[in-house]
């Protein structure tokens, strides 16, 4: 009682409370069986020295009175009060009898029914804080209180005292050395990363083994070195004991996830079989689930278009159908259809022959060149001989010269502009009348050329 006054002057511990016995101590303090004079009840009160807390800690003690005050939950501990004198902050909380897990694991053997109650209380207050977006982070055997009476369902989470709130915006990360217990904290804390609430999930997962195992961990050895335990924390290798059921590994492993995503919540490890005792189906972790999801997204891409494709099949299986059936009545039709048919077919090919010889240009029937008139500007005559024919006289029609008679072995020449090329030519006609010129141009057309 006396170490509680020692150097106060004003607001003693005895003014407010009877010290009946040490129920245990810390770094920052003790917690101690006493009464409470104003109302007469036996409470547990947590006494810390300000002057083994640095500065500015003492502030966050009392955020875990403030976080103690917000929670009401059966399996979490209840709090009374919070005092403060010049020396020292006492924390009033709810008295518990029958001491912590530590102990009564180390007196009692758990069979694997009563370790499932103990497991099922404590995630029952797990949920309750993390729904509270509060995170432990110290959750071990010495945080779990054990009624009097045994009632294993009852247990009762207490020391808020690293509790933080947890804002999904921000990344948390280890404070300091004493911010959690090494040997329960997971390896995201235990390596200074970035955590979430999961890290009480694995702390969970510590906790039922060493239920089952009578208090014994599963990677740590005793006298072991930190940086040896930090090294198989990285890669841990998991050796169970022959308490352990086929249900109580498959919890364990859930709860113990290297990778924080792939971990259990709370929730989901109540519906548990193990812990429903039932044999329900293993429920699936988040990360399970989103896999799960979608790998049924692509089996419904998969089934969608093998339905497409039938739908599309037999879809062009009734139109084939349709088609022969609409055939079935077209060779069903009269003969006489068919002859209108096959007439109206002669009718297109005859008028399509009579557009396409219309585009044809007309050839010429006559067989031989036709000669200009000779009275035509164009024709001259060129004489070799000038011995005129009897009773016939020619005059030619160029102008400016002479008129000379045209003989039997003159040429008449037909030429384009200027005369000087003969298009075509008539020799040595002995009847110089135009209808002797004819005769003669009929033969020489009829005849084969000469060369």
């Amino acid at each position: 009682m006396e170490e509680f006054d020692k150097g106060e002057y004003h607001d003693k511990f005895s003014d407010f409370y009877v010290y009946i016995d040490t129920i245990g101590s810390g770094s920052f303090g003790k917690v101690v069986h006493a009464i409470d004079k104003s109302t007469g009840e036996e409470v547990a009160i947590k006494i810390i020295e300000k002057h083994n807390v640095k500065q500015g800690r003492v502030s966050e003690l009392k955020q875990e009175a403030e976080i103690l005050s917000s929670l009401n939950h059966p399996n979490i501990i209840k709090f009374k009060h919070l005092k403060e004198t010049d020396l020292r902050l006492f924390i009033v909380m709810e008295m518990i009898y029958g001491g912590n897990l530590k102990q009564y694991i180390q007196k009692n053997q758990i069979s694997d029914l009563q370790a499932s109650q103990i497991m099922k209380g404590i995630l029952q207050a797990v949920v309750y804080i993390h729904d509270k977006n509060l995170i432990h982070r110290d959750i071990k055997p010495e945080n779990i209180l054990v009624p009097e009476n045994q009632d294993l369902s009852a247990v009762k989470i207490i020391d808020f005292g690293l509790s933080t709130l947890y804002d999904s915006r921000y990344k948390h990360f280890m404070e300091n050395e004493k911010c959690g217990t090494l040997l329960f904290m997971a390896p995201e804390q235990a390596s200074s990363q970035s955590y979430s609430k999961t890290v009480d999930i694995w702390s969970c997962g510590i906790l039922l083994y060493m239920i089952l195992s009578n208090n014994s961990h599963p990677l740590a050895k005793p006298n072991e070195k930190v940086s040896t335990y930090l090294e198989k924390l990285k890669r841990p290798k998991w050796h169970f004991h022959q308490n352990f059921s086929k249900e109580a590994k498959s919890l364990f492993l859930k709860l113990t996830e290297m990778v924080p995503l792939e971990r259990y919540t709370a929730s989901q490890a109540l519906n548990h079989p193990w812990i429903l005792r039932s044999g329900k189906e293993i429920p699936l972790t988040s990360f399970e689930i989103f896999k799960r999801y979608g790998e049924e997204l692509k089996l419904k891409g998969i089934i969608y278009s093998i339905l497409f494709s039938c739908i599309v099949s037999n879809k062009n299986h009734e139109e084939a159908i349709t088609h022969k059936a609409e055939d079935k009545k077209s060779e069903a039709k009269t003969p006489e259809v068919l002859k209108n048919r096959l007439n109206l077919l002669k009718e297109e090919y005859e008028l399509k022959r009579l557009m396409a010889s219309q585009d044809k240009p007309k050839e010429s029937k006559r067989k031989f060149p036709v000669l200009p008139p000779l009275n035509h500007p164009k024709i001259y005559k060129t004489a070799r001989h000038q011995t005129p024919l009897p009773g016939r006289d020619w005059t030619p029609f160029n102008k400016g010269s002479s008129k000379s008679p045209l003989t039997a072995d003159s040429s008449l020449r037909m030429s384009q502009g200027s005369g000087n090329s003969p298009i075509f030519s008539v020799k040595h006609y002995r009847m110089l009348t135009p209808s002797h010129i004819k005769k003669r141009l009929e033969r020489k057309v009829a005849s084969p050329a000469r060369k």
